[in-house]
């Protein structure tokens, strides 16, 4: 009986993540520190330096300064573990 009341809710499983095309790395940070709270806070300049991380591309892209033009403008569905509230501490 829960599993039905729980289908008909249809509550959704995923956060929605979504960058517009035309998005710079600093309007995509802005959106996640926004969109996705945490405690401790997470700032821009937090995600913006986890952009530069250019690792995971350096095969494709040897010279890369930061992952801006490889975030494509998408709506991506994230796990809701994703998104953490602020807690009153």
């Amino acid at each position: 009986m829960q599993v039905l009341q729980e289908l008909e809710k249809g509550e959704e499983r995923t956060s929605k993540l979504t960058i517009p095309e035309g998005f710079s790395r600093f309007d995509i940070a802005k959106r996640i520190a926004e969109r996705f709270p945490q405690n401790p806070p997470v700032d821009e300049k937090a995600i913006l330096a986890l952009m530069d991380d250019v690792s995971l591309i350096k095969d494709i892209d040897p010279v890369a300064k930061n992952l801006e033009g490889y975030m494509y403008p998408t709506t991506y569905n994230l796990p809701k573990a994703s998104q953490t509230s602020k807690s009153s501490k």
